[in-house]
């Protein structure tokens, strides 16, 4: 190879790297590799039988490493689980339901103020069980978040929101969700992204039953324009 290929195989190589990277900033990068392996079944002193608070035993077991919960498990919380940096919550089908009567998300990230990163929910239904709740609350409340999925869930009953991205939440993928039924406060939309949040990537198909009729596969339009199921706010 003479001296002015091997120069112009190097600037294609520099070039290639740079589009790399330029990729991962602009669609967002979840840096799944720090978050430690799960510790699989229900946590300890929780009963996950559908009418125990179980959220002091949940948030107990992920202050302490990832929590995965079995299929079948109902979970009910009275107050949100706060999700520490480098933490995954996932199930195999497994509910996650807020108490009739409480006023709280389902699942927020623990430092709403410093923020967190490389935080991942997967494969939870999720109940906000927003009818027989209060308050303007959010079914999964990502603020000042960074770096973090919300991937291949069932997000139901939202009390305002489904997902929410706020207050600076940057390089983090929602995507494959199925939201059925939010804004029960009447001001909700299914997934929402606003006051600094940027570079998130919302894909994959995200159905809401509330206006299945609308949608086809092909017409992203019909989800977000007639459905709501993602806004974009300064």
């Amino acid at each position: 190879m003479s001296e002015a290929q091997r120069g112009r195989s190097a600037a294609t190589k520099a070039v290639s790297v740079a589009a790399a990277l330029m990729a991962q900033l602009v669609l967002g990068s979840p840096r799944d590799l720090t978050i430690p392996a799960a510790a699989s079944g229900i946590p300890s002193g929780a009963k996950c039988d559908g009418a125990t608070d179980d959220a002091a035993a949940i948030q107990r077991a992920i202050d302490l490493g990832s929590v995965d919960l079995p299929a079948g498990a109902t979970c009910v919380v009275a107050k949100a689980i706060a999700i520490p940096s480098n933490r995954a919550i996932v199930g195999h089908g497994a509910t996650l339901k807020l108490k009739s009567g409480a006023s709280d998300h389902v699942l927020k990230n623990a430092d709403l103020t410093g923020g967190n990163t490389n935080i991942r929910v997967q494969g939870l239904v999720i109940d906000h069980n927003g009818a027989a709740t209060g308050g303007n609350t959010i079914a999964i409340l990502l603020n000042n978040v960074t770096h973090s999925t919300v991937t291949d869930n069932t997000i139901l009953n939202a009390r305002v929101h489904a997902v929410e991205l706020a207050n600076g939440s940057t390089d983090n993928v929602v995507s494959r969700n199925l939201i059925d039924t939010f804004g029960s406060s009447s001001i909700g939309t299914g997934i929402t992204a606003f006051r600094g949040s940027q570079r998130n990537t919302i894909a994959g198909k995200h159905h809401s039953q509330r206006c299945r009729r609308h949608l086809r596969h092909s017409d992203r339009r019909c989800e977000r324009r007639r459905c709501g199921l993602a806004t974009f706010q300064s």
